[in-house]
């Protein structure tokens, strides 16, 4: 997407944070399935962390038929990808990253501390 490529992602997990018709080809997923399930076996159940980790399993003839609409749309999807590039590059910055995670930052330290609202000036000098 920051590359300005239509992109054709699953509607899954942290994709779904990010991932809009508005501006890439989200597939919807089927179902799930173990993502380590030969480790389930050996193991057991519940011995290893890695047995709650699930896999989307799209639907390849979903795949497919976005695949073939960016193909046959190539106008579309060049536009698309454009778009994309736009959204990352003003919503995914260092910058905007850096200041969503100050202002959790702030968030939790009020939450911790039951401090009073602040000014933002005042944000500065407790990180």
């Amino acid at each position: 997407m920051a590359m300005g490529l239509p992109t054709i992602a699953s509607k899954w997990s942290g994709l779904t944070e990010f991932i809009s018709a508005d501006y890439a080809i989200p597939i919807n997923i089927s179902e799930v399935e173990p993502a380590f399930p030969h480790e389930q076996e050996k193991l057991g159940a519940g011995r290893s962390i890695r047995t709650s980790h699930k896999w989307a399993r799209v639907d390849k003839y979903a795949v497919r038929g976005a695949m073939r609409w960016v193909y046959n749309n190539q106008d579309a999807a060049r536009a698309l990808g454009a778009k994309a590039e736009r959204y990352m590059h003003t919503h995914y910055t260092r910058d905007v990253i850096a200041e969503d995670m100050h202002k959790r930052l702030l968030q939790i330290y009020h939450m911790v501390f039951r401090t009073r609202d602040i000014s933002e000036s005042d944000d500065h000098d407790l990180l």
